[in-house]
């Protein structure tokens, strides 16, 4: 894949999300408006509110995640899953694999 196709993948990814994420503001802002004229019934409030603390909490965990680097390699964690699955596979034909390990109590 060229640098320009993933530039351009990458940019309206990025305006996509920009743009749901603005929409969603817009809708809290509609929100926090209705709520404070006494127009919205309690239940509604309680309801909404509970989306808006579970999303604030993984903006949070998102956010975190983007500052301690997790997202700048992310083939990294495959590559290591593939490698750690064949020294698996290698340990188990040898006969000293986790499928060979006897039960306790068993004869």
């Amino acid at each position: 894949m060229s640098t320009r196709w993933r530039r351009t993948v990458t940019w309206a990814v990025g305006a996509s999300v920009l743009g749901g994420g603005a929409t969603f503001a817009f809708k809290i802002y509609e929100f926090i408006q209705t709520a404070g004229r006494g127009d919205m019934p309690g239940f509604a409030f309680a309801t909404v509110f509970s989306y808006f603390i579970v999303t604030m909490g993984f903006l949070c965990l998102a956010a975190w995640a983007y500052a301690r680097g997790h997202y700048h390699d992310i083939e990294e964690p495959k590559y290591r899953l593939l490698e750690t699955e064949s020294e698996l596979e290698r340990l188990e034909t040898a006969g000293g694999g986790p499928g060979r390990t006897p039960v306790a109590g068993s004869r």
